[in-house]
């Protein structure tokens, strides 16, 4: 019996990794600071619609979706994924790469509040439109740092989400790739970020935060079932050849 054409065959049918090229991290922290933009007048119609004059106001709570009361001090996780092989460009001095269209499976959620929104149904649901990036910037004689956004839209509302850290003035990462390991202390300057536009009325509240914890949660990982289905052949092979 020929074995060869079944080692061939256990390299090509091997068991695919799961989400092999997506990189997972996760994130907690606590609100600093509530921003409200509240819109005044609103100016011109259709399409060219937009708001005259606002104000600004910094309250202690604010009441989301769902009516959902977030206030300054209440503690929030999430998590994201950041898929490897999204398209990227370079920044013209070659130290910072945007990934585009790479954040995804982005989970939040603070005082009862989700995100995305689950149980709705369009055009209520907070679904995200896919064109979240991710940054990461290698400055070798300045600072490095790591942003990601993502984004949440529906007929009367509009989420940002930001989540960053940087080095301050140190050398963390070693070149532009997708970092598969997070020193969190050795990039001490942490910011988070939610703003929330409503459609309708042009009101905006951002609210702030500092990051407690920034992990990496998985990593894409070796095509396993290839490499044992290979290695049976081998041994199977061997067994054979000490047989004859």
């Amino acid at each position: 019996m020929n074995l060869k054409p079944l080692i061939l065959s256990a390299l090509l049918i091997g068991s695919p990794p799961i989400n092999a090229k997506l990189i997972t991290y996760q994130f907690s922290g606590f609100v600093n600071e509530i921003i409200e933009v509240k819109c005044t007048s609103i100016i011109g119609g259709g399409l060219v619609e937009r708001c005259g004059g606002s104000e600004f106001g910094y309250p202690d709570s604010y009441l989301a979706f769902d009516n959902k009361l977030i206030s300054t001090y209440d503690v929030f996780t999430g998590s994201f994924s950041v898929d490897t092989d999204a398209p990227y460009s370079l920044s013209r001095d070659g130290n910072g790469a945007l990934y585009e269209n790479s954040v995804q499976d982005y989970q939040f959620e603070m005082s009862g509040l989700q995100l995305p929104m689950p149980g709705l149904s369009p055009p209520d649901y907070l679904a995200s439109p896919g064109y979240g990036y991710f940054l990461v910037s290698d400055y070798q004689y300045s600072y490095d740092e790591i942003t990601a956004t993502n984004y949440l839209t529906s007929e009367d509302w509009f989420v940002s989400s930001l989540v960053g850290l940087s080095s301050g003035h140190s050398n963390v990462f070693d070149g532009t790739g997708v970092p598969t390991e997070i020193d969190f202390d050795a990039l001490p300057i942490r910011r988070f970020q939610l703003s929330i536009g409503n459609r309708a009325n042009y009101n905006q509240t951002t609210i702030n935060g500092t990051l407690t914890s920034f992990s990496v949660v998985s990593v894409p990982e070796p095509a396993t079932g290839v490499l044992f289905l290979a290695s049976a052949g081998l041994v199977a092979l061997r067994r054979k050849k000490a047989q004859s």
